[in-house]
């Protein structure tokens, strides 16, 4: 079940079930795929860094249980679809021989509102059930490099040029001078993305006593 206001996120359990102990977010979603696992240990990643980089709990023995959502993306590329699991977020931007994320258009939807150390999605939690958008549409070098370094702190928004939404499904066309980077994995030759959130696909454990 999707986090709730004013309740707090997952419940204690006296035995951890089978686990995996990753270190980034694609990994996660490469179990997914898989279907190997669902029950996960963090040693990195931006999910990790969204919970605060929690302590594990043992190997054998209570753990707090956290459920997260995961976005399904179906990857179009020269009439061919695929369909990956992003477990952070889908970032659409120039290729670098046309300026990269520094011109034209931006376009990023994230799961838990983590870039790169950066707060980007203030509102966003990984187990919420939406996808949460930030869309540039213009904006001048030096606006993109102070917002970058504001969004430590979360402090890029509002701004006039910054838009902010939240959704449960999106099919985004891709330009052929856009890249499409899925939790830092690039695709090239994307014509559209189709994205969906999968509410509570997946669990975390922790160290018991670690309220979020």
């Amino acid at each position: 079940m999707t986090i709730k206001k004013n309740h707090e996120w997952g419940v204690e359990i006296d035995l951890c079930p089978p686990f995996i102990k990753v270190r980034s977010d694609h990994e996660i979603g490469l179990h997914l795929d898989s279907k190997t696992c669902n029950c996960f240990v963090l040693d990195g990643g931006s999910l990790f860094e969204s919970l605060g980089n929690p302590q594990a709990p043992p190997a054998i023995g209570p753990a707090r249980s956290l459920p997260f959502d995961v976005i399904t993306v179906v990857v179009t590329q020269k009439n061919f679809e695929h369909t990956v699991t992003a477990v952070n977020d889908i970032f659409i931007r120039n290729k670098w021989r046309h300026g990269g994320w520094l011109k034209g258009p931006l376009f990023v939807v994230t799961n838990t509102g983590i870039r790169q150390g950066r707060q980007i999605a203030t509102r966003a939690h990984p187990n919420d059930g939406h996808l949460d958008v930030i869309s540039i549409a213009t904006m001048n070098v030096r606006q993109r490099l102070l917002g970058w370094s504001k969004a430590k702190l979360g402090n890029h928004i509002p701004h006039p040029k910054v838009q902010v939404s939240r959704a449960t499904h999106l099919v985004v066309p891709v330009d052929a001078t856009q890249t499409v980077v899925i939790d830092k994995c690039r695709y090239d030759h994307v014509t559209r993305i189709s994205l969906t959130i999968v509410p509570d696909a997946a669990h975390v454990l922790i160290a018991t006593g670690l309220t979020l």
